[in-house]
């Protein structure tokens, strides 16, 4: 079976995330909760800013405008996800086969914008920073000689958003960034020699570069954001409130790194305490023999989750945490209170059972929509890895297969060493495999010398 050369596949994909979004806000209309609500807030009183980077930006024009949090948030990851599908999926090219490999691509993508939806309209961060992550990675393999500034700029600027978003994404740019040029490198000039590994070289030093770019803009905002602020003093506070958090054994099985109000309290406490005393501190507390028990727990509890944001939902009308939200940030709990009661949604008795009921089911749904885009990502990685082997080599195809488990590697080291353990960290860690070798394919489908990956083809067009 052929298809002929167009746009529709990315079209649809981006048709489907902008509907599945807007219709969980529809369906559910989710009050913003616990840091949901601080990132509501801060759209409209950007002094009392301690993170979340340019997340306040994002939404402070929908709030200046009087438009629901949960409609603000389905517009702006709707319109993430658009930018990020655009750019990661490639055209549909002529004469190109419909083999197993394009079909789980095609069926990973679907289920990861379904997989996504019950964030989709809550005011977080998650979707936003994983979509530009994805948009600066893809447009960082399309610099070279052949590019315009304008994609190195455009690069730098994803990037940055995505650091100033998640500072998670930080340190996974840094070896992302060179191992994706790396293999860019050589899809446009395989070959072996002194040349070559010197071309190797640069073309890494070109992705160091680019990335570093989108962190120094990451932190001049993020030094920008905080010389504003009457509350920049708990900053600090964040990331000791999460390590703290992260060294919790727990039951040593299902509560390992969860998050505990009286370890976040701690680690806010300890806020002008130096990071890195503060984390050995951490590991000196659990015992340096169970720390590997503990790192394995974590591991296996962050690997288990099959609903990524589906509890979020449900959440919207149980959590109450505005006691410590307003400790965190120093300002009355009344302040929190009158910002909950401002964004909050009428429901009749009938209405809030029904919105219970619907939210538990779907995250039922989310369970088994999680599960099965495990299996179908690992599914599209084997065929990719054998297609790329089959048309270059078995070396080649390893390569790239490490480079997009690089990622996952990575988030799932920081999280089992340093942080704490949520299921919506859990997104990410097994997505953004798929978008690697999603770029991977994209780009030797259009390279030189390959002539074709799972049939003929011609250069794609992005």
């Amino acid at each position: 079976m052929r298809m002929p050369r167009s746009g529709l596949g990315r079209i649809a994909a981006a048709l489907a995330a902008v509907t599945v979004f807007f219709g969980t806000a529809a369906v559910f209309r989710p009050e913003p909760v616990s840091d949901f609500l601080y990132y509501w807030m801060i759209a409209e009183t950007p002094s009392l800013y301690h993170k979340g980077g340019v997340v306040g930006w994002l939404f402070s024009p929908f709030k200046a405008l009087g438009i629901a949090p949960y409609w603000a948030a389905a517009m702006l990851n709707g319109c993430f996800a658009v930018l990020a599908i655009f750019a990661v999926l490639p055209a549909v090219e002529r004469e190109r086969r419909i083999d197993a490999a394009w079909l789980s691509g095609a069926a990973a993508v679907l289920l990861a914008i379904l997989a996504a939806a019950p964030a989709s309209a809550l005011v977080a961060t998650d979707l936003m920073a994983f979509n530009t992550f994805a948009i600066g990675m893809s447009m960082l393999m399309r610099v070279g000689r052949r590019s315009s500034g304008g994609i190195a700029v455009g690069a730098v600027a994803a990037l940055a958003l995505s650091a100033s978003l998640r500072p998670i994404y930080a340190p996974l740019m840094v070896v992302s960034g060179v191992s994706l040029m790396l293999i860019r490198y050589e899809i446009d000039l395989p070959g072996r020699g002194a040349a070559h590994w010197r071309g190797r070289l640069l073309s890494a030093g070109m992705g160091v570069l680019i990335v570093v770019g989108g962190l120094l803009a990451a932190n001049l905002i993020e030094k920008g954001l905080l010389s504003q602020s009457q509350t920049a003093q708990y900053a600090q506070g964040v990331v000791r409130a999460v390590v703290a958090i992260g060294h919790d054994m727990g039951d040593g099985r299902d509560t390992c790194g969860a998050w505990s109000e009286s370890r976040a309290r701690f680690g806010l406490e300890k806020r002008a305490e130096p990071l890195v005393p503060f984390i050995l501190e951490r590991q000196k507390e659990v015992g340096w023999r169970l720390l590997p028990a503990l790192y394995a727990c974590k591991v296996s509890r962050i690997l288990g989750f099959r609903d990524w944001f589906g509890a979020w939902l449900q959440g919207s009308l149980r959590y109450s945490q505005d006691k410590i939200l307003a400790d965190s940030m120093g300002v009355d709990v009344a302040m929190i209170d009158e910002a909950a009661r401002q964004s909050h949604v009428n429901r009749s008795l009938a209405q809030m059972q029904a919105y219970e009921m619907r939210a538990a089911e779907y995250a039922k749904i989310s369970r088994w929509i999680g599960l099965v885009l495990q299996v179908v990502i690992l599914l599209f990685l084997a065929l990719s890895t054998r297609a790329l082997a089959r048309d270059r080599s078995w070396v080649f195809g390893l390569c790239a297969l490490a480079v997009s488990l690089l990622p996952a590697g990575v988030l799932i080291g920081l999280h089992a060493i340093f942080f704490e353990v949520q299921a919506r960290y859990a997104y990410p860690i097994w997505v953004l495999p798929a978008v690697f070798m999603m770029l991977i394919l994209k780009a030797a489908s259009g390279g030189r010398p390959i002539a074709r990956i799972g049939g003929a083809t011609t250069p794609d067009v992005v």
